[in-house]
C-alpha cells in the first residue's frame, strides 16, 4: 500500500457498481491517503471494490 511517511492519491469505485447491471459504474473520489488512513469501502455484489493508489 502506501509506505510510512509517503502520501498517495486514491480513486475508488462507485457503490452503484454491479457486475450484471452496471459493471462500468465509477466515481472518481480523489483523496490523499497515508499509511495510517482507513477507508470505508462498499463491497459490490459479485466481487468487491476497486481502489487505485497513485504515489504523490
Amino acid at each position: 500500500m502506501t509506505p510510512p511517511g509517503k502520501k498517495s492519491r486514491g480513486n475508488r469505485s462507485a457503490a452503484e457498481a454491479d457486475w450484471q447491471t452496471n459493471p462500468e459504474a465509477c466515481v472518481i473520489e480523489k483523496m490523499t491517503v497515508t499509511s495510517r488512513s482507513k477507508l470505508a469501502l462498499h463491497l459490490s455484489k459479485g466481487g468487491g471494490c476497486a481502489i487505485q493508489l497513485i504515489p504523490k
